[in-house]
């Protein structure tokens, strides 16, 4: 994740169209793994297989009302009538980085519910 956030960050080099195309390949190729890697972790905190499908779906309807409701209209304020794209990449890069944080303390805290750093 923290290369997804990276990537995010290096949209602010964006400066021709090979360097946009770099970014959108490796874009591309980071939060596709970022996907997947989440997808797994939220199974592997089910306690029981039931549990799995029910977990995901949630997961997943939370986090994209949240990104459609809130992140697009956010977003669209920060680009401006003036289109400084500058703003919205900070945003969506922080934003990531944020996710990192509660990723790893959820980590944590379930190596600690566990006793094992083997999560």
């Amino acid at each position: 994740m923290v290369c997804t956030a990276a990537t995010i960050f290096s949209v602010l080099g964006v400066r021709s169209s090979a360097t946009l195309i770099v970014v959108s390949v490796m874009y591309r190729f980071f939060s596709g793994a970022w996907l997947s890697v989440s997808m797994a972790a939220l199974a592997s905190l089910s306690r029981s297989p039931q549990e799995v499908g029910a977990r995901i779906g949630l997961a997943l309807a939370l986090s994209s009302a949240a990104g459609s409701l809130v992140s697009t209209p956010i977003q669209g304020a920060l680009l401006g009538s003036e289109f400084r794209w500058s703003r919205p990449a900070i945003f969506s890069g922080v934003f990531m980085l944020i996710s990192v944080a509660f990723n790893l303390v959820t980590r944590v805290l379930l190596a600690k519910e566990r006793g094992t750093q083997k999560v």
